[in-house]
């Protein structure tokens, strides 16, 4: 389909339509569909930091092997952001993020069945992988919806729900951990929100309008459009879109884009010196309140254990 007709029709750029239907109703359970997602990928993240030490309690592992439940998420975040993204800028942000939910929830739920440490770390390893491309992917997703002059506040308001889901799983497990099985019922609870939360991704959320748009496929873009339209109770656009905007090869780019030209370079350099230092502190910071009170619970027993020896020996 061509970008525009021989009538002569006014053409618009993607942004100044969404623009033109402005912020309303369409956003706002944008925000909280995707705020949702970002809550329970937060869940998982969260029950990591207490599943090593429960499991050192219930199978008596090592160090190494606690260490390694911990890892294993954050490793698979790390393979799981590479692999699904550049998939969803290939084929479809909206689709392929649904497919990342959908794994949260088969290998979050499969953890509770784990007869051993080995297959919980892989497990959490397959759960990192999607989340890796949940997190992204539903941020990107929801940028799109977005008007220009609101995105700044909407991601703010979208990132709220991470503490959100943190809040949720520690009631949880304040709930569930001191039982025999608890760490079990514990994972599968935990995984159950996304895929409700996929389920209604997919029946209500239309796809992205920007990329439907680039990669060529304008019926896509004129649906997307016409839902946000009618959701926010504003006219329906019905001109064509400018050239611009066109890009019939469907290509997505690739990573190499983001190192190319030089000031694309400098930005990446600079957002992942900053992503890095962000992520080390906050995840470390995770685990530290974890470990932090067990640590001052030893060196409190064993003060007391020297003040009792100490007042044994007096004469």
């Amino acid at each position: 389909m061509k970008a525009s007709s021989s009538t002569g029709t006014k053409q618009k750029e993607i942004n100044s339509v969404i623009d033109d239907i402005g912020f309303g109703r369409f956003q706002v359970i944008a925000i909280i569909l995707c705020g949702l997602v970002q809550a329970s990928d937060k869940m998982q993240v969260q029950y990591v930091s207490m599943l090593g030490q429960k499991l050192q309690c219930v199978w008596h592992i090592g160090d190494f092997w606690k260490s390694c439940v911990a890892s294993a998420t954050f490793l698979g975040m790390f393979l799981g952001a590479y692999i699904w993204g550049p998939l969803g800028d290939r084929h479809c942000r909206r689709s392929v993020d649904a497919v990342c939910m959908g794994y949260v929830f088969v290998f979050g739920s499969l953890t509770s069945l784990a007869p051993n440490v080995l297959w919980v770390v892989l497990l959490r390893f397959l759960v990192g992988t999607a989340i890796g491309g949940t997190l992204p992917l539903t941020a990107a997703v929801l940028s799109e919806f977005m008007t220009t002059n609101c995105r700044g506040t909407a991601w703010f308001m979208f990132k709220a729900f991470w503490c959100v889901g943190g809040f949720v799983e520690i009631g949880l497990a304040w709930l569930l951990l001191e039982m025999t099985h608890g760490w079990r019922y514990l994972a599968t609870i935990s995984a159950v929100p996304v895929l409700f939360l996929s389920l209604f991704w997919m029946i209500w959320l239309p796809v992205s309008p920007r990329q439907s748009l680039l990669q060529g496929r304008i019926e896509d873009t004129r649906r997307a459009l016409n839902k946000m339209a009618d959701t926010n109770s504003q006219p329906r656009y019905h001109g064509d879109f400018s050239a611009a905007d066109l890009q019939t090869n469907g290509s997505g780019g690739s990573i190499a884009d983001l190192l190319r030209p030089a000031t694309f370079l400098r930005l990446s350099l600079q957002l992942a010196v900053i992503a890095f230092a962000v992520g080390f502190g906050y995840y470390g910071l995770i685990l530290l309140n974890v470990e932090l009170p067990l640590l001052l619970q030893e060196r409190c027993q064993g003060a007391s254990n020297q003040t009792a020896a100490f007042r044994s020996a007096e004469p």
